[in-house]
């Protein structure tokens, strides 16, 4: 828009320089625990069934 590509390429750096800014707040240990918690809470282990045999095949 202003024909310099100045002012883009200090706007990504800032960009960038902001989102790690943010990205240091963030605790990535209890991310994982909350997101184990919620997939073991969304598909619950089912009881553990006998195994059928194998199809024996003709021959």
């Amino acid at each position: 828009m202003t024909g310099s590509s100045r002012n883009a390429i200090l706007s990504v750096i800032g960009f960038f320089a902001v989102g790690g800014l943010i990205l240091s707040f963030v605790d990535i240990e209890e991310g994982q625990r909350i997101a184990r918690a919620e997939e073991a809470r969304a598909r619950p282990i089912a009881p553990a069934t006998e195994t059928p045999e194998p199809a024996s095949t003709p021959g």
